[in-house]
């Protein structure tokens, strides 16, 4: 009597636990639309862009062209590219194409800096890591 005393007792718990959960699941409903572009504003947008070489990229060539794109911030008016972080080689406009050359093998960085007028950084940029042959 005793041990099925118990084992309904713990059965009832287990219940609870699980009846519990569900009930905490269910309260958690998805973000609705409006939540989502609340949360997209809140989020920094990536002010620069850098395509045609993509992170972790083996390439088997000493040279690359890269196309780049800036959406400048109020000070920020100058796209600045850095290569293994060597000098600043300053880029033609806000968006436009790039021929990186002279690679030697091994892992290199490619970082592309947002900067003012002053050649004050801004804080924004974007780097890709690639590895050449």
């Amino acid at each position: 009597m005793c041990i099925t005393l118990v084992t309904k007792l713990m059965k009832f718990i287990q219940l609870s636990v699980i009846l519990l959960l569900l009930a905490v699941i269910l309260a958690c409903e998805p973000a609705t639309e409006a939540e989502h572009v609340a949360l997209s504003d809140v989020l920094p947008a990536q002010r620069i862009t850098i395509t045609g070489l993509h992170d972790g990229q083996l390439l088997e060539q000493e040279s690359v062209t890269i196309q780049y794109s800036l959406v400048p911030e109020v000070e920020g008016n100058l796209a600045i590219l850095y290569i293994d972080n060597g000098d600043p080689q300053p880029l033609q406009g806000l968006s436009g194409e790039y021929e990186v050359t002279g690679l030697e093998p091994g892992v290199h960085a490619l970082q592309i800096k947002e900067m003012t007028a002053d050649f004050i950084e801004t804080g924004y940029f974007d780097q890709i890591n690639f590895i050449v042959q």
